[in-house]
């Protein structure tokens, strides 16, 4: 994991630097005991046009403009659309073929876990290539010229289809802008025939994620995770 962090932290400022940020205004979520269902909020997210930590990918937010996320019981998860515009999309991507995902999120009230879910087929987390820290943290670190210390007892499982990152940390953040969470993943394309990305309905990556006060048990989770995908695959059919 530290030479993870490392490689990240040294590649990442730059990159971050250069690139406009989206609005850092507070938008309901769902929380792990809210209802999975329509989701409060839908974006899209384009590709950044240079590649940054040896992939491309997408970056969401900066330091100084972090994404604000408000935990709402009552709200449903944040859809996002990944996708790019680049010149002749769209793309035939190889299987095995990795990009980043790097979000600096404000956690407008408290909250201490995090959890994100992949709804297009033919894509997963990479395993062990998924990171939380504070944006505080990171600054630290990149003054000192030492890794960033991530969160205090932060554990990242991923479910065993691939499809699922779950992230639990010890200490409930704060609405303090010091508190602002850095989280870094990959995604891999996994479809045997390789994946389509561009600009398309038929061509963005799908995710849900959604902050949470508190844990849910993993039996109560996997019914959720269940219970949406079903969901989804419903409102496809009916489309």
């Amino acid at each position: 994991m530290k030479s993870i962090i490392r490689f990240f932290y040294r590649s990442l400022v730059a990159s971050m630097l250069a690139l406009a940020s989206v609005t850092a205004s507070a938008i309901p979520f769902g929380a792990e005991t809210g209802p999975i269902g329509d989701p409060a909020f839908s974006e899209r997210f384009n590709m950044t046009s240079t590649p940054f930590l040896g992939h491309h990918g997408w970056i969401i937010g900066t330091p100084s403009a972090p994404q604000g996320l408000l935990a709402d019981p009552s709200a449903g998860p944040w859809q996002k659309y990944l996708y790019t515009d680049l010149p002749n999309n769209p793309f035939s991507i190889p299987q095995g073929f990795v990009f980043n995902i790097v979000e600096v999120l404000w956690a407008v009230n408290a909250w201490s876990s995090w959890h994100e879910g992949i709804v297009t087929d033919g894509w997963e987390w990479v395993p062990d290539m998924a990171a939380l820290m504070t944006a505080k943290s990171f600054q630290e670190g990149l003054n000192n010229q030492t890794p960033p210390t991530l969160l205090s007892g932060l554990t990242v499982e991923r479910s065993t289809n691939g499809k699922v990152l779950n992230f639990e940390f010890d200490s409930l953040i704060t609405s303090n802008i010091n508190d602002t969470l850095v989280v870094f993943k990959q995604i891999a394309c996994t479809g045997v025939t390789g994946c389509m990305l561009g600009a398309g309905p038929d061509n963005v990556i799908e995710l849900l994620e959604y902050p949470g006060a508190s844990i849910p048990e993993p039996a109560t989770l996997a019914l959720m995770v269940i219970g949406f995908f079903a969901m989804r695959a419903r409102h496809r059919q009916a489309n």
